[in-house]
């Protein structure tokens, strides 16, 4: 699934986690850092992904996978 069609889905999905995680970035947004651990972690698990689906930097350099 590329970006845009998952972005379509993102707006129309109801699920726990992304209505959870849509509500953390807003509130991350509003200044709230309540929800930092929650989303540095999300973060973190998709840098790991990145390492693991593209180990030789191919598609997502280096720079493009620090953690926050």
């Amino acid at each position: 699934m590329g970006y845009g069609p998952f972005l379509e889905r993102f707006a129309l999905d109801t699920s726990t986690f992304f209505l959870r995680l849509k509500a953390d970035v807003e509130s991350l947004a509003t200044g709230c850092v309540d929800t930092l651990d929650r989303l540095s972690a999300i973060q973190h698990a998709l840098v790991d992904m990145l390492d693991f689906l593209d180990p030789d930097c191919q598609q997502f350099d280096t720079h493009h996978r620090l953690r926050v």
